[in-house]
């Protein structure tokens, strides 16, 4: 498992700015590789609920065997809640989360890492359906202190409770999560997760009715996720860092909230190839240090909006939209504003370098592509380190860039 802590430490912007040491000539490397190079891996026991295997049920497994043990689960429907009980297990649907199902008994979280799970700590290859909890903890899993990683796991039609995933002080890997038709409680949110630190890679989220998609008071790194959400926040980000690479949030209020208390200024939120689109606001962020390349920030009233941000913080390449700004700090400095795109107000930010109009987008907010005619194309900073993937000057928007992926 990778500690978010010294990704989140990574960071590619102006190399002007002092306390930036990472060689900005390359894409950073997240040191995560794809799912599909890992190997297979080969259980030491098997649990068949059907019968003729090591173990009948899942629980019975994990109390006859010791750390370290991989734990293959047959397709089947496994009726009971599960608790990894200290214990670091491998627990995995040899087939995979379409075939392989955990349902709860409707009276608690369908799975608990609570008792200071370590390394190796994983389940994989499920669907988690049934759970309730009228708690804090999560009604698909709880994770308090312990280190847990998720795989090929689908989180649908969990009720009752503040989240679904509830975590605190802990550090979780989700790799190809996704939760679809759950219920949380309309104060709540998918997620929660307090402290510890996240990292999660091509994650899908819908949020339904709940406030928020993602609740984070921790350090927090997606990658390849979209987080679509139909009331107040899709990501809200409280006293610590958010970092988003190729990712998409959107909300019918406000994309992505993420503010610092005022007597610090030390976090940061990181924007690389990402869409965050708001019914009101797409970005709202206080107090923090801010570092944005190649976004779009499309907001019903204001794009990206930065309030007493860090001196440091940055945004370039990026295009913003909002129907009374494009960009504003109405409080406070950044470091550099330029070779953005904006469609702004008068009492809003635009920067050096920045164009005004029409940007050419293929069908936002849905699809941020750029036509063939985009003044958008080319129109990017001209430095040869930030070239678009394919040798040609910087394109503004979430395509363009060394980290971007060129146009579909």
């Amino acid at each position: 498992m990778i500690p978010v802590a010294l990704l989140l430490a990574c960071d590619s912007g102006p190399t002007a700015v002092e306390t930036d040491t990472v060689d900005t000539s390359a894409a950073v490397d997240t040191g995560i590789p794809d799912l599909e190079e890992a190997p297979p891996r080969v259980p030491d026991v098997i649990v068949d609920c059907g019968g003729g295997s090591d173990f009948v049920t899942i629980r019975e497994a994990i109390a006859a065997s010791p750390s370290g043990t991989k734990i293959g689960l047959r397709p089947c429907t496994y009726v009971g809640d599960i608790d990894f009980i200290g214990k670091s297990l491998d627990i995995f649907g040899i087939e995979g989360s379409a075939v392989t199902t955990i349902q709860g008994s409707g009276y608690g979280p369908v799975v608990l890492a609570t008792h200071g799970e370590s390394v190796g700590t994983r389940l994989a290859g499920v669907t988690i359906t049934g759970g309730a909890t009228d708690g804090y903890h999560g009604s698909g899993i709880g994770v308090d202190f312990a280190m847990v990683q998720l795989e090929d796991v689908v989180f649908t039609r969990n009720d009752v409770g503040l989240s679904v995933l509830y975590a605190s002080g802990a550090f979780i890997e989700l790799l190809d999560v996704s939760f679809d038709d759950n219920e949380v409680d309309p104060t709540g949110g998918i997620t929660v997760m307090t402290n510890g630190s996240a990292l999660a890679q091509r994650m899908t989220i819908d949020c339904a009715d709940a406030d928020y998609g993602m609740f984070m008071h921790n350090a927090s790194l997606l990658l390849d996720s979209d987080v679509d959400c139909g009331r107040t926040y899709g990501i809200y980000n409280q006293g610590n860092g958010v970092h988003l690479r190729r990712s998409r949030v959107q909300s019918d209020g406000i994309a992505v909230f993420s503010e610092d208390r005022d007597d610090t200024r030390n976090e940061r939120s990181f924007f690389y190839n990402s869409a965050m689109i708001g019914g009101d606001v797409a970005v709202l962020s206080a107090y923090t240090n801010v570092h944005a390349e190649n976004n779009v920030f499309w907001g019903g009233r204001v794009g990206l909006d930065l309030r007493y941000v860090n001196a440091q913080s940055y945004v370039t390449n990026s295009y913003a939209w909002g129907s009374e700004c494009g960009i504003q700090v109405p409080y406070g400095e950044v470091y550099e504003l330029g070779w953005n795109a904006v469609a702004d107000g008068s009492a809003c930010a635009s920067g050096h370098d920045t164009v005004d109009l029409a940007p050419g987008f293929v069908g936002a907010p849905d699809d941020f592509t750029l036509q063939a005619n985009s003044p958008l194309i080319d129109a990017g900073d001209p430095d040869p380190d930030r070239r678009d993937p394919d040798g040609s000057r910087n394109d503004i928007g979430i395509y363009g860039g060394r980290e971007g992926r060129g146009q579909p």
